[in-house]
Order: structure tokens, then C-alpha cells, then sequence
């Protein structure tokens, strides 16, 4: 198990993934597939590769939790029973609502300055790894996001986080392509399942998160700003999904036929798309060995970091990301160095 130093979605990584054939139809593709690997030194790795189709994030993983729970001949309380009802997402989009909204969020995302489309990007070689930030890394970053500002509500540990990224691959990329003028967007995901009215409950089974995109940005005021701007506009953007605007997209999406193929935009180089694991039950999958040294992702496109809990449980946080290889070096420098 050492032989994969901090489990970086590295392709080695991903060899304890269950691989999926998706050059089948999609109506072949498996909901769930599950590998055990054990190692010489008797430690043991379950993969798990899920439809997100089916689930979202707390949804598979109160799924693993309960599993593990069963495993270790306890029973499951009542609500941790799996609720199926998809009328809290399907039936009650209203007849009266329509898409009044202009939802960006598919449509493609700024690619780099005098290119039409991102396929040169994709091409390019990206880096995986995994960052570490301590406790006293994380409160000066959140200090760094709320300084000087008099609000009700100071900036999140995720907000000052991802905006803190999104700067340092701007400064990384700027080294490079050196054009202060570049727009720029940050993709992430809401959960709606206390957004939208009625709430949706907790055991739900299902999809219940939603894309979400800033305001198109552009490097010279990300980087001329202090880091409260790029919160801000990550705020902005989570805070953008109301009842009415949730419902909006869910009616935009039932009338327009979407292909996997034009909603997966690319959110690298000039973007990101910065997701969090940080209040999901990452490390309760106990089944009777005890919590686990390490839960994360096997596989992660160009582009894309998930800022999770770590292991120690000690407040220090993990950023699990791939990130163009010839930026790579400028954006761990900045990262830290400007912490």
C-alpha cells in the first residue's frame, strides 16, 4: 500500500478502480461496480466506481456507510433507510415555471485567448497530486478572504480555499501565456436538497446537486484584487441557486435534449472546477477493520480539485487535483507561497 505515497488519482491509482466500458450504450453502462484489492503488507483497497447518473456524492456515500454498517451485523436506523421517491425532483416542477434565466451553465466556458474551442488544451499533459494544507494554513487563508470586510456572514473555509486556487492557476498560467485580459469562470456544484421547497430529505437516494458557474472573470482583477474578490464571486454564484432558480434549470433541462458530449466543457486551462467533499461522511466506511487510513478520488479530469477532509482529522484539509504539467511547478509555488 506504501507504493502509492499519499494516493494521488494518479493512473497508477486508477488500477484500483473497476474499469468501465463506456464505449458502450449508456443504457449498458453499470450502476455500481465494486473491487477489492489486497496488498502484501495486509492492507486491503475498495474501489468503487458508481453511476452518477443514480446518485450524487452524499448519496453513494451514506451508501458505503450503511453497507459497512450491515457488515458489521448492526442495523440500520430508520433514517437511513434509502428514500427512492423522485417526485421530490421530477413531479413538482410547476406548469407555471419557465426557463427565464440564461443558464450558463451549459454553455461552453471561455477557452484560451485567440483559440475557438479547447481541444488544443485537452491535448496538453496534466499532473496529478495531492496538496496538503495544515490547520494554521487554512485560518490564514480564511483570515486572508475576511480582512478589512464588516459582513454578517465571513467568507467559508471552501470559499476562501477555491478562491485562493483560482488565483494561483491564473498567476501559474500568466507565466506562461501572458495575457492579463484571459476570462476565466469557476465551475462548481450545489446541493439542493436544502434549497429547494420543500427541502429535500436527508435519506433521499439521488441525484440532488446542481452545476453552478461564477460570473465570467478575467486574471487582471482576480490577481489585482485581494482574495475576498474571488470569494465573492464564488459566493455569488453558490448563493445564485434559489427554489426559483433551481427549479428553473430542472424545467431547462426537461426541454432540452442534452448528449453527455456537450454538457462534459472542459475546465482547465483557462478554468476550474473546484468541487467539495469536506461536510460528507468521507471516512465512515467502517467495516470492522476501522475508519479508513485514506478516501478519495482514482481519477480526475485536467482542471478539476476537490478540497477534502483529512484523514488525521486534525482540521487540516487535502486538495486532490490535476493541473496542466507545464504550469504545474508555478501553481504548487504560488499555492503555499502566498498563503
Amino acid at each position: 500500500m506504501a507504493d502509492y505515497g499519499d494516493f494521488a488519482p494518479t493512473e497508477a491509482l486508477a488500477d484500483l478502480i473497476p474499469p468501465v466500458d463506456y464505449s458502450a450504450p449508456i443504457e449498458e453502462w453499470p450502476l455500481l461496480l465494486v473491487k477489492l484489492t489486497k496488498f502484501n503488507c495486509g492492507g486491503l483497497c475498495i474501489g468503487i466506481a458508481v453511476s452518477h447518473i443514480v446518485g450524487d456524492g452524499w448519496t453513494w456515500l451514506r451508501f458505503i456507510r450503511s453497507w459497512a454498517k450491515l457488515a458489521r451485523g448492526e442495523n440500520l436506523q430508520q433514517d437511513e433507510i434509502p428514500l427512492h421517491d423522485r417526485r421530490f425532483v421530477f413531479t413538482s416542477i410547476k406548469e407555471s415555471m419557465s426557463s427565464n434565466f440564461d443558464h450558463r451553465e451549459y454553455q461552453p466556458p471561455p477557452v484560451v485567448l485567440g483559440l475557438t474551442t479547447a481541444v488544443d488544451e485537452i491535448k496538453k499533459e496534466s499532473t496529478a497530486a495531492i496538496f496538503r494544507l495544515t490547520p494554521e494554513q487554512v485560518k490564514k487563508l480564511q483570515k486572508k478572504a475576511n480582512e478589512g470586510l464588516n459582513q454578517d456572514r465571513p467568507f467559508s473555509r471552501y470559499e476562501a480555499i477555491a478562491g485562493h486556487i483560482w488565483k494561483c492557476a491564473c498567476m501559474a498560467r500568466l507565466q506562461d501565456d501572458r495575457n492579463s485580459h484571459q476570462p476565466t469562470v469557476i465551475r462548481t456544484v450545489a446541493s439542493i436538497r436544502n434549497r429547494l421547497k420543500p427541502f429535500i430529505p436527508l435519506n433521499y437516494a439521488g441525484n440532488a446537486i446542481l452545476t453552478t458557474l461564477t460570473t465570467t472573470c478575467f486574471f487582471k482583477d482576480l490577481l489585482s484584487n485581494p482574495l475576498s474578490y474571488a470569494a465573492k464571486k464564488i459566493r455569488e454564484a453558490i448563493e445564485s441557486m434559489t427554489d426559483e432558480y433551481c427549479w428553473s434549470i430542472m424545467d431547462w433541462l426537461s426541454q432540452n435534449e442534452i448528449g453527455s458530449e456537450e454538457v462534459e466543457f472542459f475546465y482547465g486551462n483557462p478554468n476550474f472546477n473546484i468541487g467539495s467533499w469536506t461536510t460528507l461522511p468521507v471516512y465512515d466506511a467502517d467495516f470492522g477493520w476501522g475508519n479508513p487510513v485514506y478516501m478519495g478520488p482514482a481519477k480526475l479530469s485536467c482542471g478539476k480539485a476537490i478540497i477534502m477532509p483529512s484523514p488525521s482529522n486534525d482540521g487540516s484539509l487535502l486538495i486532490a487535483l490535476r493541473f496542466e504539467t507545464r504550469h504545474f511547478q508555478d501553481f504548487e509555488d504560488f499555492l503555499y507561497q502566498s498563503i
